[in-house]
């Protein structure tokens, strides 16, 4: 079974192994964070760029008559 109290104390003292201190460690954490979530709105805005142009030519294709 999954232990997730494990998994996090285990993911905390690799931060603070690597970044030397617990403050560091979570501004390092929140930094990256920070950049996940600019990352997953870039291609939200991409998807929904994508979405419309699929939906004109969708709209166009239906307005031609054969």
């Amino acid at each position: 079974m999954y232990d997730l109290k494990k998994d996090r104390l285990t993911v905390i003292g690799k931060a603070m192994a690597k970044y030397g201190s617990k403050d560091d460690a979570i501004f390092e954490m929140n930094a990256a964070i920070a950049s996940l979530k600019a990352d997953v709105a870039g291609k939200d805005t991409l998807l929904e760029l994508a979405r419309n142009n699929v939906d004109r030519v969708v709209n166009q294709l239906k307005s031609i008559e054969i």
